[in-house]
């Protein structure tokens, strides 16, 4: 069975509607920019964003910006 990941826009909106545990988890495993900025920009539109989620996703993505 091939599994594919969901469009960048639903893997971010599942990875906001997820526990800070499986974010982080999600997050540390995500090697796409745009997956990462599509997780940023979905949690900075909610009312009250989670700054460390943010954090993540930018700590990340330096990560793999820095691996290219």
């Amino acid at each position: 069975m091939n599994r594919r990941r969901p469009p960048a826009g639903i893997f971010a909106r599942e990875t906001r509607d997820t526990s800070d545990e499986y974010a982080e988890h999600r997050i540390k495993n995500t090697d796409d920019p745009e997956y990462l900025q599509a997780m940023i920009e979905v949690e900075a539109e909610r009312d009250d964003p989670r700054r460390q989620r943010i954090a993540w996703c930018n700590q990340r993505l330096k990560e793999v910006r820095a691996d290219d």
